[in-house]
């Protein structure tokens, strides 16, 4: 019994790692029923009706989306800028009520103009899109002829819960098991080697490899019980599989059983052929910084040419959604929106599109299955609801279209639970998403498009360049941490799924993928050797390199191919050189992609 709770556990941490999107889950659920409850008993002891519970929920839980930066004291402020946002957005959508024309045109102008402020004014941005996102449901649970005030002190209410919740009951920076973060390291390393023996395409590897680690790089981040030493043991065992698996893929079952049977494996023993990783120093403080700064800087930007695409998309959706349901029009524009949230290239768009189309036709099937299983009973239907919206947030990040299923029956549960007629409103509710989805993909596809392509390349050209300062005498060069953010970039916006891999080159991108994972190692082993080494490099070789790199970044964003002569290297060359002549190798596959 304990070998298999131990293997079902081990295969919960290879697909949810250190139990990120469990606790996640968790705790919004916990929130919701929270808030739902105080709701449900302001509206009883005030005598209001139920409407504004519901727009306590959805407020409590756009909150809890929204408010996602790394740094405790942001989410904190984002939370309570979102509450001006609400009230904004219940007075307008009280002083239209009744005027379906100025409720089709307003709402769009609020997604878009949220999306657009995004570039430099995210506070700014934050409360618009708090606006429209209670603008919006608040017309889809026809509560606009309500009680304004009620509405305003049930919005205010329920995000205070919820943070209270998150910052101080069960607080989001707790820090996670140090066993599990260890456990959950070592599973995605074995999982990845053995993958890497199995797959033709090693790249396909390394980026799930990378994608896998995020969760457990974050927990790693400023632990109090996990020291610098571990730290450091972990990222050199990391580096060294990931070098070997660059260099012998064949290797990954061996790399695999040796992870397996030693835990505490050193980089040697993974990587024999390049010991010298074992003493790769963990990046500075100064480098932790410069790695959270960047994130923050990037992660919370979304371009113009997202917020002109939302617009085109959320404005026919909202025209469409009306002439289907007077009445339920938004969730149109909610699915139409949802599109551009996450996804960030035309390939990802595509994919989503078609698994909220997947997700909503199984949803609907499962609603109906439960309102004719289900017994009439409220303690079970509330039951359901409540693991249903576990489901959804648990399932949307890594699995979209069975989250978007959970959403759906989730919505059937409670209309059954209103006496409403559940199959009609969910064929409404498929018609709506069905419009919202083809409008999102029309805009994301034609409207100024981003392919998986074009975001690869940049992050390419950076990785090149900050390659270029680490190498330019001149130049005092980016950390180690900003290196490997630019190789996450390229693997974050590179995408080879079934339908988003329909809209890249497949093959030239991989190739980029993998000369980007060897530039960066081999750069970090440069750096390493040149502080060791007592002899001076001809700087002719490091100035030549340096403008290589700079060169080949502009014609990877110009997608301009060239072939690149190779560096004469003398004969005996010292080993900081022999990795100067392996930067060049990769320096030239990169040019001759193009």
């Amino acid at each position: 019994m304990t070998a298999f709770i131990k293997a079902a556990r081990d295969r919960q941490l290879v697909s949810d790692p250190c139990l990120a999107r469990l606790i996640f889950a968790s705790r919004a659920l916990l929130g919701l029923v929270a808030v739902a409850v105080v709701g449900w008993f302001l509206s009883g002891s005030l005598g209001f009706n139920f409407s504004g519970v519901m727009l306590g929920v959805v407020a409590s839980h756009f909150s809890l989306l929204l408010a996602r930066q790394p740094a405790r004291r942001t989410r904190i402020s984002t939370s309570l800028i979102m509450i001006p946002g609400y009230w904004l957005g219940l007075i307008l959508i009280h002083g239209v009520a009744g005027q379906p024309a100025l409720q089709i045109v307003l709402l769009p102008i609020l997604v878009g103009l949220g999306f657009w402020l995004q570039n430099g004014r995210s506070r700014l941005a934050t409360m618009i899109m708090a606006a429209a996102w209670i603008f919006m449901f608040t017309i889809y649970f026809q509560a606009q002829d309500g009680s304004l005030i009620w509405h305003l002190m049930v919005v205010s209410v329920s995000v205070p819960i919820m943070m209270v919740l998150r910052f101080m009951v069960w607080s989001e920076d707790r820090p996670v098991s140090p066993s599990l973060i260890q456990r959950s390291h070592q599973l995605i390393l074995i999982r990845a080697a053995q993958r890497a023996s199995r797959s033709e395409q090693i790249a396909d590897v390394l980026g799930w490899l990378h994608r896998s680690m995020v969760p457990v790089i974050q927990s790693l981040e400023a632990h109090p019980d996990i020291d610098a030493a571990t730290r450091a043991a972990l990222l050199d065992r990391r580096r060294a599989v990931e070098i070997e698996l660059l260099r012998a893929p064949a290797r990954g079952a061996e790399i695999a059983g040796m992870l397996a049977e030693n835990p505490d494996a050193g980089s040697v023993k993974v990587s024999y052929g390049l010991p010298v990783l074992a003493h790769i120093a963990e990046p500075q403080d100064a480098e932790a910084e410069e790695k959270t700064a960047s994130a923050q800087s990037s992660s919370a930007n979304i371009s113009r040419r997202r917020a002109i695409q939302v617009t085109a998309a959320v404005l026919p959706a909202a025209l469409a959604g009306f002439l289907i349901s007077p009445e339920r029009w938004p969730w149109a524009v909610l699915v139409a929106m949802f599109m551009f949230l996450g996804t960030e290239n035309s390939g990802r768009l595509l994919s989503k599109g078609v698994q909220n189309i997947v997700g909503v036709i199984a949803g609907v099937a499962l609603a109906i299955v439960l309102s004719n299983v289900l017994p009439p009973m409220l303690w079970l239907g509330f039951a359901v609801i409540m693991m249903l919206t576990f489901l959804a947030f648990y399932l949307i990040p890594a699995h979209y279209a069975a989250g978007m299923a959970a959403v759906t029956a989730l919505i059937g549960q409670a209309l059954a639970l209103g006496g409403g007629d559940i199959a009609m409103l969910l064929q409404l509710r498929l018609s709506e998403v069905l419009v919202g989805a083809a409008f999102g993909l029309f805009a994301g596809l034609c409207v100024m498009p981003e392919k998986a392509s074009d975001n690869v390349r940049r992050a390419c050209a950076n990785l090149l360049n900050d390659v270029a300062n680490v190498l330019d005498p001149d130049q005092a060069g980016p950390g180690t941490a900003r290196l490997r953010d630019g190789l996450a970039a390229a693997y974050t916006a590179a995408d080879f799924g079934r339908l988003s891999g329909l809209l890249i080159d497949g093959t030239g991108m991989r190739v980029a993928l993998i000369e980007m994972a060897q530039l960066q190692h081999l750069t970090e082993l440069y750096r390493h050797l040149k502080a060791r080494s007592e002899g001076e490099i001809p700087t002719h070789y490091l100035y030549e390199l340096a403008r290589r790199c700079r060169a080949t970044a502009e014609q990877v964003v110009n997608r301009r191919r060239e072939i690149l002569t190779p560096l004469s290297w003398p004969d005996n060359a010292s080993p900081e050189l022999g990795v100067l002549a392996a930067i060049d190798a990769s320096v030239q596959a990169i040019a001759r992609q193009g």
